[in-house]
């Protein structure tokens, strides 16, 4: 699908067609800031930047499969599903803030294993059909007024959303339960070596990055950061 600012392929990515007899193919996966949630273009994400940087002394594939608000449980599956028989050769995964900070408690507090046979997806479309539309909508009026306005107004939203409802929200490192915490952190490194396996398996290379998260340690935040 082609739109104004994002363009989608026929394989479901950002960006444009996959030249499938291609042999040499970096693939980019991660949640909202890999697929680039509020970029103009499909040239202004950080795929994009490498694309452009790459293209001037390689010939490769580059291909953006990121997903707003995935965690790396869904990178599993999607690298599983989609992206081995693309027959990458490097594996970019830029992680961290969706599974620690901005954690789903029910997604991320399960192995991968647990993840595919109860059906994540599936039942939890089912559980929250009308939450989602009712949201949606309420997001995509606010987008439509004024977008860094719209983003503290969703924020509230999203706050009151849940105490009145008793949906869990967690936003801050200190404020999940440390045993849960625990739990995240080893599920996310059996997921991370789950695809470093993969990568063995397959013939790619895997490089990890990790989020910058300004609330899970000491570190004063510089004036940018704070803006």
């Amino acid at each position: 699908k082609k739109g104004t600012f994002i363009n989608i392929n026929s394989d479901g990515f950002r960006g444009e067609e996959i030249n499938h007899n291609h042999t040499q193919k970096i693939v980019f996966l991660g949640g909202s800031t890999m697929f680039g949630k509020v970029t103009t273009s499909d040239t202004t994400t950080i795929v994009g930047f490498t694309k452009k940087l790459l293209d001037e002394n390689y010939d490769t594939e580059i291909i953006n499969a990121g997903i707003p608000s995935a965690s790396t449980i869904d990178e599993i599956y999607l690298l599983e599903k989609k992206i081995l028989p693309l027959k990458p050769k490097i594996v970019i995964m830029y992680d961290g803030w969706n599974d620690i900070e901005y954690a789903d408690m029910t997604k991320n507090s399960i192995t991968y294993e647990e993840f595919k046979q109860n059906d994540y997806f599936t039942n939890n479309q089912k559980n929250n059909e009308d939450d989602s539309r009712l949201k949606i909508k309420l997001k995509n009026f606010l987008y439509s007024i004024n977008f860094q306005v719209g983003l503290g107004i969703i924020q509230i939203y999203d706050d009151l959303y849940g105490i009145i409802f008793s949906k869990p929200v967690i936003n801050k490192v200190d404020e999940i339960d440390t045993v849960y915490l625990s739990k995240i952190q080893q599920n996310l490194f059996q997921n991370w070596n789950y695809i470093c396996d993969l990568g063995v398996k397959n013939n790619f290379e895997v490089i990890i990055i990790l989020h910058p998260m300004l609330n899970s340690g000491n570190r004063q935040p510089h004036f940018d950061e704070l803006q």
